[in-house]
């Protein structure tokens, strides 16, 4: 249950599914999003493995299984339930107080 301004219920925190595979899962996250029910509250991020040097394609791909919004993470964004967040190519992702975080994978390890 949503309230009115979008947020949930204070005694229902958002639940955040982390789902990450190789290049080869992709029939996987198909599967996993073709049989989920589209308003179960919860958000899910998707952390594929995709080369860092090729545009990724999953969020268009990922929509073609899901009515709900699939969204290439941006930084700053704050998670929404039943939305599919899937990081881009060569980043990091954390997330701090509902917001999702990313860090280019190359600044990462220079420090």
């Amino acid at each position: 249950m949503l309230l009115q301004n979008g947020a949930q219920p204070q005694d229902r925190p958002l639940v955040v599914v982390g789902i990450g595979g190789s290049a080869g899962a992709l029939d996987g996250y198909e599967r996993f999003f073709l049989s989920l029910p589209v308003d179960s509250g919860m958000a899910y991020v998707v952390v594929p493995h995709l080369d860092p040097r090729h545009r990724g394609l999953m969020p268009e791909i990922l929509q073609r299984c899901t009515s709900m919004p699939v969204v290439q993470v941006e930084d700053g964004v704050r998670v929404q339930p039943d939305h599919v967040y899937v990081i881009p190519p060569g980043h990091s992702l954390s997330i701090m107080n509902g917001v999702l975080l990313l860090e280019d994978l190359e600044l990462a390890g220079a420090g």
